[in-house]
């Protein structure tokens, strides 16, 4: 008997092995994209927030900024030497 003859069908036989066989899975990309793309907009969004933002300015709690800055009232919060009179003056 040669080897080619058999009483298993070859085209039987590899349909079954390779219904058998584990499929592989595959990872779907889209929801790693849609991870990068929202990542890369909030980072260009809080970068352009920041280059456009007015600065910042320091002001003591419950005190309002001063509006008018020629007033003699220098930034920070802090008084001129002129303004503590003469009274308590060091």
């Amino acid at each position: 008997m040669a080897l080619s003859d058999s009483a298993l069908d070859g085209n039987a036989l590899a349909r079954a092995t390779a219904l058998l066989a584990t499929p592989t899975r595959r990872d779907p990309a889209w929801p790693a994209l849609l991870a990068a793309t929202v990542l890369a907009l909030s980072s260009v969004a809080f970068a352009m927030a920041m280059v456009l933002a007015p600065p910042a300015t320091k002001t003591e709690a419950g005190e309002a900024a001063d509006p008018d800055p020629g007033s003699g009232v220098e930034q920070f919060g802090e008084a001129p030497d002129d303004a503590i009179g003469p009274d308590r003056a060091s």
